[in-house]
């Protein structure tokens, strides 16, 4: 099962200085008399302190101007009646603010307090060219905090209208020219109900007061019923003229209601239309949302690009400063090669030069040894004959002569 939809709350307005039964008054003059009726059996609370009875509202046997007195009154006591009443105005307000706001002035409006401004001028506007009902902008007032000072100026230019609707009478401190009321435009219920409203406002005055009062009441009544008289000859006359403007309402209405089903229709479409427009919205703020993602993405491989550039330029220079420094090396590695081969080559040098040398002093040891084996077979063979140390001194003073050098 679906579950239902909760409406939403809306606070209760008030506003300085204006009475909450007129404010309310002005919410409800956008109902239909049908549906004041069905505020009653909304909330039965309704019925039990007002002065109609149940009677009367089944039998729909009650002015709009009385329903709507009698709802105004106790309205602000019903917060569940007034929630609705005010969800079913503001839902027109919203329209009337959505018709103004994509016209091409209103499209130019960024600001929000730019726009309740305008907004307000264009309504104003509007009730001047008959084009917007007083009521509705009073409403709309009453839900704009910084414009609670203009409803008293609005309800004094529409005093007699306002209080000719809603059977309310305005405060004295509002300030606006009392009409005399025409009669005329009133039906029987509503010239007793306008009747008892007089009566419950006069004070009890002197007796000689009330006899004057009551001869002018009958000079009134004589003077009313010659009005009456004339009503009647005049109706007479207008009474064909009435059944041929009834013809034409019947074709006026049937044109009326092909004219709503094509109002209709216009609805579904621009319902359609605003389902497609809001779907191109809601495309275009992913379309937005994912180019700033890639300008991001692009900002980002921009900044990896720059550092990239940046540590191949550097890696360019380390490999520049290497290169020169592998040709330093390369030259000293030349100069160690050819120290290294001048040193082998000296090397080879002195090692011939040993050679010779230790052949040499072989050779020259190997001589002194025969020498010395000469002598000492010398000596063996004369060793009988005693030799005195002079002749020993002679004999091995040249030995020292023919030692090797030393290396």
């Amino acid at each position: 099962m679906m579950k239902r939809r909760e409406m939403k709350r809306y606070p209760y307005i008030q506003v300085k200085s204006i009475p909450n039964a007129i404010l309310d008054a002005c919410l409800l003059m956008r109902l239909e008399s049908k549906h004041l009726f069905q505020l009653f059996n909304k909330e039965p609370a309704l019925l039990r302190k007002s002065n109609l009875t149940m009677t009367q509202i089944r039998q729909k046997k009650v002015t709009k101007q009385t329903l709507i007195k009698e709802i105004s009154e106790q309205l602000s006591q019903h917060y569940l009646v007034y929630n609705s009443v005010v969800a079913a105005s503001l839902s027109r307000l919203s329209a009337l603010e959505f018709e103004y706001l994509n016209r091409e002035e209103g499209e130019l409006l960024t600001e929000e307090c730019e726009k309740k401004e305008w907004l307000k001028q264009q309504f104003e506007q509007a009730i001047e060219e008959d084009k917007m009902p007083f009521d509705l902008f009073v409403t709309w007032l009453r839900f704009q905090e910084s414009f609670h000072s203009e409803i008293q100026g609005v309800l004094e230019k529409n005093g007699n209208q306002f209080e000719r609707l809603t059977s309310l009478t305005l405060p004295d401190s509002f300030q606006f020219d009392r009409k005399e009321i025409d009669l005329n435009v009133f039906t029987t219920q509503e010239r007793i109900d306008l009747a008892v409203k007089v009566l419950q406002s006069i004070q009890i005055a002197p007796e000689s007061e009330i006899h004057s009062l009551i001869e002018d009441s009958k000079e009134n009544m004589e003077r009313l019923k010659k009005q009456n008289e004339h009503w009647r000859e005049q109706s007479a006359i207008y009474g064909g003229q009435v059944k041929k403007k009834e013809k034409e309402w019947v074709q006026l209405k049937k044109k009326l209601d092909e004219e709503r089903v094509k109002t209709k229709t216009l609805k579904q479409e621009v319902k359609t239309q605003q389902k497609k427009i809001q779907d191109s919205y809601t495309r275009a703020q992913f379309a937005e949302q994912e180019r700033d993602q890639m300008i991001q993405q692009v900002t980002q491989l921009k900044a990896e690009k720059q550092q990239w550039l940046a540590e191949r330029q550097q890696w360019s220079e380390s490999q520049y400063n290497w290169e020169i420094q592998l040709v330093e090396w390369t030259k000293e590695r030349n100069q160690y090669q050819q120290e290294l081969e001048r040193l082998q080559a000296e090397k080879q040098k002195l090692r011939e030069e040993l050679q010779t040398t230790i052949c040499a002093y072989e050779q020259k040891l190997e001589e002194q040894q025969n020498q010395r084996h000469q002598e000492e077979a010398k000596i063996k063979r004369t060793s009988t004959v005693p030799i005195d140390d002079d002749e020993l001194d002679g004999l091995f003073s040249g030995l020292e002569e023919n030692l090797p050098q030393p290396l």
